[in-house]
């Protein structure tokens, strides 16, 4: 609904003979989301939990001391760490009308995190970091982990 009352704003100050109040029907406010491709989603884990006013000052204090420090572009980075479920599978699937729901399943939780990143002139990319819970996993039993493309 806020969409539409922006751009609602938007055609009023560009027409002047729009009346002042905005009243749709739940009909048109239906019609609105399926043309422009909007849904209503529910955010969760991190996405909802972001400070943003911090994320909104953070880019002016960072550019600050870059400027401050000299620092060229090589030697400024950036990094982020990301969760794999390497073993979750769907909670919902298709079944046949013969099929049958597996009784008593439970959803494997393996999971591993990575943490990339790379510096502002994007000329070096760091290793990815791979962490996980045990540090000698029995799937990679006989497998030399100096060997493997991460740190």
């Amino acid at each position: 609904m806020e969409k539409a009352r922006r751009i609602f704003n938007y055609i009023q100050a560009e027409a002047s003979d729009i009346s002042e109040t905005f009243i749709a029907s739940r009909g048109w406010f239906n019609r609105f989301k399926h043309q422009n491709n909007l849904r209503n989603i529910k955010i969760t884990g991190e996405a909802a939990s972001g400070d943003t006013r911090a994320a909104a000052e953070f880019p002016g204090k960072l550019k600050t001391i870059i400027e401050h420090g000299n620092y060229p572009p090589e030697l400024v980075f950036n990094v982020d760490e990301t969760g794999l479920f390497w073993k979750r599978v769907p909670k919902r699937t298709f079944l046949s009308h013969e099929g049958k729901p597996a009784s008593g399943f439970k959803a494997a939780k393996d999971r591993l995190t990575l943490l990339l990143g790379g510096n502002a002139s994007g000329d070096f990319k760091l290793k990815p970091l791979l962490v996980y819970h045990s540090k000698n996993p029995r799937a990679m039993k006989g497998i030399s982990k100096s060997t493997l493309p991460v740190i």
